[in-house]
């Protein structure tokens, strides 16, 4: 329970406010007041607001007026408090500790004093080379006591005060500080580069934050391969009320069979069927081959009767006259364009996402994914425009994984001796449909996804090749590029 007896005004005022998930911004508009000063007001720099500036901040933050008199304006924090202990261990001043931090004494002393609540990554990295710490250890202090500050007090209030889970629900619209949070290529190399034990950290704060804005109507998109294996322990690790998250799987119907067997051995996940079967995919809209972005345009320009829609995909002009060359079909592909097949990037869609949106609509919940940044330049360019949780997102998602390299992946599996598909023991690095061509002319002609699914299951492989005739498809593209497809169908 929040204990009002020990604590500021301002860490009053800011636990109500985290509860009902305002930025300072909101609350300021709500009061009619600067932003500034309800910071101040927080901060303890502001120590006797006026009477009628508390009753209005009480009710924006529907508590009794009394909850915010005769309150101490003063005060510092957890954190500060916790470097300050550690650099007077090391018999350091502050203007030393500044000097070794790149930063002003007063700076320091702002931390310490709680005015500055939340030093930035990159200063908390010398904080810890200047103190001769882990960074995990700033981070621990940091993240957990000050960073987690939100989603601690959202998670005392809502477990312990009834009257807070009814002022929790009731806030229904995407605040103001929620709805972007813009990094750059240099945030996201450093999160890169954090230590496993640093990266669980900053995933967990992300999947609790993800938790609660929702009410806990959340779930995990479990797709059987190894990110996802890794996500579904994260997450229900997180706390005792995040074991329960169901666990959704969509069986596309080309899953290798090592992953259906994993999938099946797990009593709690809940398997989606997509409404056509890839055979009926295939045929209604196409192949997908190359890439998903090739795909869509070369099947845009193969359906489309609009003359703009072809001169934007060949010219890369648009209907307004600018040009966009990274709209067009590369001429490297345009053979396609031509070819006695259909090519189209609906597969994922129809036979992935659609059951995945049809559960979620269902039930209500939003998707924590498994997804990284290493796999594509578009999930890249989306997290530094998101971060992991894409709150204003059309579709809201959540990828608290997404900084995570394949190596941080493995070594989680393997410290926790999670068990995850054969497959990959066999050579496979990635458990996607085994029907699909993305990428395909980028692996090793003689040992790509293919060939090692003819070795493997080659009943599976002639279904595919043979029956659904992706031969001639690997055919056709044989003949018109450098690309070599002859261990995977007979080119004469």
């Amino acid at each position: 329970m929040f204990d009002h007896t020990q604590k500021t005004l301002g860490q009053i005022i800011k636990y109500y406010r985290t509860v009902r998930l305002l930025s300072p911004a909101d609350l300021a508009k709500a009061v009619n007041l600067r932003e500034g000063t309800i910071r101040d007001i927080e901060r303890g720099r502001i120590k006797k607001p006026p009477e009628a500036r508390l009753e209005a901040i009480a009710k924006a933050l529907g508590i009794p007026a009394s909850l915010l008199r005769n309150k101490k304006a003063e005060g510092g924090s957890k954190f500060g408090s916790w470097l300050r202990s550690q650099r007077e261990k090391k018999n350091m001043s502050r203007l030393e500790m500044a000097t070794q931090i790149g930063v002003k004494a007063a700076t320091v002393a702002d931390i310490e004093t709680g005015r500055i609540q939340k030093p930035g990554e990159y200063r908390c990295a010398r904080i810890a080379r200047a103190l001769g710490v882990s960074y995990s250890n700033v981070i621990k202090q940091l993240v957990l006591a000050i960073t987690l500050s939100t989603s601690i007090f959202a998670i005392q209030a809502i477990s312990t005060d009834p009257e807070q889970l009814e002022l929790f629900s009731s806030s229904t619209s995407i605040p103001s500080s929620m709805e972007t949070s813009r990094l750059t290529s240099k945030d996201l190399s450093f999160r890169m580069g954090l230590t496993l034990e640093e990266k669980i950290l900053l995933s967990q704060e992300s999947i609790r934050k993800w938790f609660y804005y929702w009410n806990g109507m959340v779930y995990i998109s479990y797709s059987g391969g190894k990110d996802s294996t890794v996500l579904r322990h994260l997450v229900r690790s997180t706390g005792p009320e995040f074991s329960k998250i169901p666990c959704v799987f969509a069986n596309t119907g080309l899953e290798y069979p090592e992953v259906l067997k994993l999938v099946r051995s797990l009593e709690d996940v809940i398997i989606m069927k997509p409404k056509m079967r890839f055979s009926e995919v295939i045929e209604r809209y196409g192949w997908p081959v190359v890439s998903k972005e090739q795909a869509l345009y070369i099947g845009q320009v193969q359906r489309t009767k609009s003359p703009h829609m072809k001169r934007l995909r060949l010219d890369g002009v648009t209907k307004a006259g600018r040009e966009g060359k990274r709209y067009t079909v590369s001429k490297k592909w345009r053979f396609l364009i031509d070819s006695p097949f259909k090519i189209s990037s609906r597969c994922c869609h129809v036979l992935k996402i659609e059951p995945l949106l049809r559960y979620a609509k269902k039930t209500g919940r939003k998707a924590y994914h498994g997804t990284t940044v290493t796999e594509s330049q578009a999930r890249k360019r989306k997290y530094l425009k998101t971060g992991c949780n894409a709150f204003a997102q059309k579709t809201p998602l959540s990828t608290p994984l997404a900084f995570w390299t394949e190596e941080d992946v493995w070594e989680y599996i393997r410290l926790h001796n999670l068990p995850y598909a054969s497959v990959y023991d066999k050579g496979e690095k990635r458990t996607g449909c085994v029907g699909c061509g993305f990428g395909l002319h980028l692996e090793d002609p003689k040992d790509n996804r293919l060939t090692r699914l003819k070795d493997m299951h080659p009943k599976f492989f002639s279904y595919i090749v043979d029956r659904l005739k992706m031969g001639e498809v690997l055919k056709f593209m044989d003949k018109n590029t450098e690309h070599d497809f002859s261990n995977i169908v007979d080119i004469t």
